[in-house]
Formats: C-alpha cells, structure tokens, sequence
C-alpha cells in the first residue's frame, strides 16, 4: 500500500511488509525486552525521532508464527524515505529477522531438554532493543522487582518525562539522554522508585555516552569490565546490555530466574560467584550461549510468572 492521508488523525500513514529469514512469533513473552509492547500481545510498538520530527513504528502480525510481519509507519508529516528505511533496518535488528539461530539448532541436535524449548516455541527469538540507554535505565529499574510492578514503574517513567505522540496520547518517546542525565532522585522517586532513585541520579552525561561506547566494545570481556564501571551498573545490568542490545551472546545474565531454570533442567545448585558460572556455561554452550539459555528461560517462563518475582 502507498503513502496516504489520513486526515481523520491529521497523519500521515505507510503500509510495509517485512520478511524474515526464518519464522517468527511476535507474540512470544517479553519480559527481558524493553519496548512499548504489551504482555503476551503479538505486535511491536516503537517510537522514533529523527530530525525533530516523531515516528511510530507499529508491527503486527496476523497468523504466528510466520515469515512475514506488517508495519505501519506514522508521523503527522510527510515521510523521508531515508528515515522509513532506517526504522525498517531497526525493526529488522530488534526483532531478529536476519538471525540463523545456528548455534541453537546445533545444540537442539544434541541437547533434548534445548531440543523440546524449541518445539515448544516455534518462532523463538531473542528480542532486543537499540537504544543502549532504554536498555540499561528500564534494566536497573527492574531489579529485585516482580516482572508487573516492573512494567509499572517503567511504564510510570516514560509517562512522566517521555515526549508525547501528538497523535496518540498512549504512546510516548523514550526520554532523553538529556532528560535523564538532569534528574534527581526526586524526580525518579516520583514515579515509584525507592532505594534505586540514587543509582539512577547518579548517571552524568558523560555515563550514558560510555554506556553506548562500551556496549560494541571489540573484546566483550573488557567491555563488560568497563561497564561495571559506572555506578550502578553491575554484572546483571552490563550483560542484558550486551545480549539484548548489542546481540552479543558469549555472556549470558545469571539472577534466581536463570538459576531456577538450570536446577530445573540440569539439577545445578547454584554458583558462588561468576566466574564459576561462566565456567559452567562455557564448558556446556561454547557458541552463543545467552541465546541458548533464554531458549530455555522462555520454554520455562509461564510458570515461573505465575509464582515468582526476578531479579
């Protein structure tokens, strides 16, 4: 379909169709993932800026899983091409759709337990965001907190000092580096935040462009390193940066949630601190085995929302 006016929402509205490599299902749980998505639902919501002017990008699919997703793309000007293409190549990265998933069908040959994970998710991705700083600010918002709460908070947060979409009221633009680099800790109390308020005002500037820098550090291991740098941010927060941001899966997150999953699964007790698990996984996944392991977090999750919070 072509560019049209809807004049109604005073909008102007493009209609695309994007194919993946291999099937997929929207609608599989999000809880890792940081975008305006809700729970369980099979569509993608994001909202972009490019040269001051605002994007939604609305992707929905009607049978999962498929090989093909439709994207609306809205603004209340008329679109630049160049821009519709960027927002197209950032959907295709978000969602997956160029991904092989070659070291899990590898592993899915040898492992039944990772063999079951995949029957029983057709579709399976690893989600992932790329703006490095919603990644990492609604990631230390979500810990030692239940999943629901989480999505309060997060949602209480772009609410409050996101951009509005003149167009839709209920949808908001990620605030700014700017934005959050000058809050207080009473501004993060204010939408619900206790003891992480101060981590969060800690954040300069300076913090959140190093955040981006070190998230496609070209040795992972040293990346990391220089993510714990920053205040606030520690193994947890600095790993979910690089799987579900940068696609880097050599370091997978380890909370109670991943150590539920391997007792489970694998009858692992527990590891005392991260270098014994590192050591565990790297012995059983050598290739990707972040994206193996949420294989398995997936696979194991309805249950787990039903009766726990995570970290």
């Amino acid at each position: 379909m072509g560019l049209k006016k809807l004049a109604r929402k005073k909008i102007y509205s493009n209609e695309i169709y994007l194919n993946s490599k291999l099937t997929i299902d929207l609608s599989i749980t999000k809880v890792y993932v940081i975008a305006d998505v809700p729970y369980e639902e099979n569509h993608w919501t994001r909202v972009f800026k490019f040269n001051d002017q605002l994007y939604v990008a609305r992707c929905t699919q009607t049978k999962s899983p498929s090989k093909v997703l439709n994207v609306i793309i809205e603004s209340n000007k008329k679109h630049d091409p160049s821009v519709e293409d960027r927002i197209l190549d950032t959907l295709r990265y978000e969602l997956g759709l160029d991904e092989t998933m070659k070291a899990l069908k590898r592993e899915a040959k040898k492992d039944l337990l990772i063999d079951l994970a995949v029957r029983n998710n057709p579709g399976f991705r690893i989600f992932a965001n790329v703006n490095a700083i919603e990644v990492v600010i609604l990631t230390m918002i979500s810990q030692n907190t239940s999943f629901f709460s989480y999505l309060e908070l997060a949602t209480n947060f772009v609410k409050t000092y996101g951009e509005a979409v003149p167009w839709d009221k209920k949808l908001r633009l990620f605030p700014t580096n700017e934005v959050i680099a000058n809050m207080k800790v009473e501004d993060w109390k204010k939408i619900g935040l206790s003891y992480k308020a101060k981590y969060l005002a800690n954040l300069t500037e300076e913090d959140l462009v190093n955040i981006e820098t070190f998230a496609y550090y070209p040795i992972l291991k040293r990346g990391l390193a220089k993510l714990k740098e920053i205040k606030g941010i520690g193994d947890y927060t600095a790993r979910c940066l690089t799987t579900y941001h940068s696609r880097r899966y050599e370091y997978p997150i380890y909370d109670t949630y991943v150590q539920e999953v391997l007792q489970h699964k694998y009858g692992v007790q527990g590891f005392n601190n991260m270098r014994n698990y590192d050591n565990w996984i790297g012995k059983k996944w050598k290739k990707d085995p972040a994206l193996i392991l949420h294989a398995l977090m997936q696979d194991y999750l309805p249950a787990f929302l039903k009766t726990r919070d995570y970290e």
